[in-house]
């Protein structure tokens, strides 16, 4: 006769399309206690059975209620802090506090499904925030359900149920060549003024431009030195037009190697946000329309492509991690191109 399943023991079965497994945790004022897990595979499944067994005989599986979404994120957050950079855990902090929490955060884990990623993906689009934004919060969501049910709280991620938010097909937001000339005009009486021309004119992300020092730029060789990039490819360096250089050249003063080239009166960094706000009046009074920053990004790329500038080289000066990056980002650009080309041809063969 089979013997009793002892405490922490546990069996597999089949369950739907799905594995799940029981650990079997003894009894407790009069009836039992049990964690299920589940997964798409048996041997899927004995793996996290097996993790589960061990932490019911070391005391640290979690057997209570599931903790709330913004509980878990806490969690989640502090075990990540000292296995991510500093940068990385500030995106986390800020998808979680701004949209996440919002969201979902009285909810409990177990009660989580498919439906929430949804309807968050919905609330945040009604709010006019960008399918970046969106397309991160349910990354790092998502990543956080992970652990979860790595560890056993919850049996499966919702996350690995619903699609991310798929890119949309909208033109880009960039200035015309008129634009840019009446930009750059503007930018020489505000307080911002370099700042938004090194940005129109070169490209610059605004965390590469917001970190810069005097020590990165070179105004006698008319360059500037990104090293503050993600990526190999960001960290690089970056010509100046002159228009750019007079720019900077005119507010440089005395300023000592280490200073930030863009800062408060007082010399600390500019709060992204304040950054944010005083470039959207700025473009509201000069255009007649609030233009998000990275706008500048974009018509620096587009302007370059329009005055015959090699993809190849428009990669390069905006640090993009390989070409095909930038032939996807600015694949109208580049089919009007090809279209002017012909025309070009077409005059070339013309009697």
């Amino acid at each position: 006769m089979a013997g009793r399943r002892g405490k922490g023991e546990g069996a597999i079965y089949r369950h739907g399309d799905r594995w799940r497994a029981v650990v079997d945790l003894g009894w407790e004022n009069g009836r039992r206690k049990r964690k299920y897990l589940s997964g798409k595979t048996r041997a899927a499944v004995a793996a996290k059975l097996r993790v589960a067994q061990a932490q019911a005989e070391s005391g640290t599986l979690p057997i209570g209620p599931a903790p709330t979404v913004e509980r878990w994120m806490t969690e989640w957050l502090e075990s990540v802090s000292t296995r991510v950079a500093p940068r990385t855990l500030a995106h986390y902090r800020r998808m979680t506090s701004y949209y996440i929490v919002p969201a979902l955060g009285r909810k409990r884990l177990d009660a989580l499904r498919p439906t929430d990623f949804t309807r968050m993906t919905k609330g945040l689009n009604e709010k006019g925030l960008s399918l970046r934004t969106m397309q991160a919060a349910h990354q790092v969501l998502g990543m956080a359900l992970r652990q979860a049910v790595r560890q056993g709280v919850i049996p499966s991620n919702p996350a690995d149920l619903v699609d991310a938010p798929a890119p949309r097909k909208e033109p880009l937001d960039v200035v015309s060549p008129a634009e840019a000339r009446t930009l750059l005009a503007a930018a020489q009486d505000v307080s911002y003024g370099p700042l938004w021309t090194l940005a129109l004119t070169t490209g610059m992300r605004e965390g590469e431009i917001l970190a810069l020092r005097w020590r990165d730029v070179d105004l006698d060789a008319g360059i500037v030195h990104v090293r503050h990039g993600k990526t190999r490819a960001a960290r690089r360096a970056v010509p100046l037009t002159e228009v750019a250089r007079q720019s900077l050249s005119a507010v440089a003063g005395a300023r000592k190697p280490e200073d930030l080239v863009f800062s408060t009166r007082n010399g600390t960094p500019i709060s992204p946000r304040n950054l944010l706000r005083a470039w959207h009046a700025f473009s509201q009074q000069v255009l007649g329309r609030r233009l998000s920053f990275h706008a500048l990004r974009h018509s620096a790329a587009t302007l370059m492509l329009g005055q015959g500038v090699g993809l190849r080289t428009v990669s390069d000066v905006l640090g993009h991690a390989n070409i095909r990056i930038t032939s996807d980002t600015y694949v109208e650009v580049l089919d009007n191109l090809k279209v002017e080309a012909a025309r070009h041809m077409d005059d070339l063969f013309r009697p």
